[in-house]
């Protein structure tokens, strides 16, 4: 059959938007800086990671086979460059500047990943330390992602002891009573007294800013 004439041409108009909705797609580029935790005695971290996992396993230190995930704060985005691609380009977004943490208070974010025995943590004997002043705990909140939708938040009384199962993960969110914008390389989270159940006492947690970026589609 041959087409011709207006009607040729509403049917080539309709064959070149369906080649352009199969091909279009996104891609993109985010980086910006965490405050990456390190144990006390050992070195800092210099790699910059370059994919969500990386960043994950940055944010990670380990104690006698036991995980412990920590997050202090919210990261500062740098940029977000999102390129929306069909044949060709069509647009670019570059998010100059970034976002940093509000004034509120500071949130540390713990995830424990136990071993073969049960640890047990006592929220209240955990120290943060700024530039050599001890910040007070204003709230602990146990939290369980386990389950589709919203994050489960469970509020701890500070003083109850909270006990981690063996071979398991656990998350906790402690909230201590100074700005977020505070964080710096001479802050210091101890949980020795804090995370018990170790044969050895648990170093000192120290931070160090580090960069970070990854691309997506």
């Amino acid at each position: 059959m041959v087409v011709s004439g207006r009607s040729g041409s509403v049917l080539a108009g309709a064959v070149l938007m369906l080649v352009f909705a199969g091909v279009a797609g996104c891609a993109g580029f985010r980086s910006g800086t965490m405050w990456a935790p390190y144990l006390a005695g050992t070195p800092a971290p210099t790699v910059v990671p370059t994919t969500p996992y990386e960043i994950n396993q940055t944010r990670t230190v380990l104690h006698e086979g036991v995980e412990i995930w920590v997050r202090a704060g919210e990261d500062h985005t740098g940029s977000d460059l999102q390129v929306m691609l069909a044949v060709v380009p069509t647009s670019i977004t570059l998010n100059p500047g970034g976002t940093t943490a509000g004034a509120g208070m500071l949130e540390v974010r713990l995830g424990i990943r136990t071993q073969a025995q049960a640890l047990t943590l006592r929220a209240d004997r955990a120290l943060l330390r700024i530039g050599g002043r001890v910040v007070p705990l204003q709230a602990v909140e146990r939290q369980d992602a386990s389950a589709p939708g919203p994050i489960q938040r469970f509020p701890q009384v500070a003083g109850q002891a909270l006990t981690l199962p063996a071979q398991a993960y656990s998350s906790v969110l402690l909230r201590f009573e100074t700005a977020a914008d505070d964080l710096g390389e001479e802050t210091v989270l101890d949980l020795s007294q804090a995370l018990q159940g170790f044969a050895t006492p648990l170093p000192a947690i120290r931070f160090t800013p580090l960069r970070w970026r990854y691309g997506y589609t």
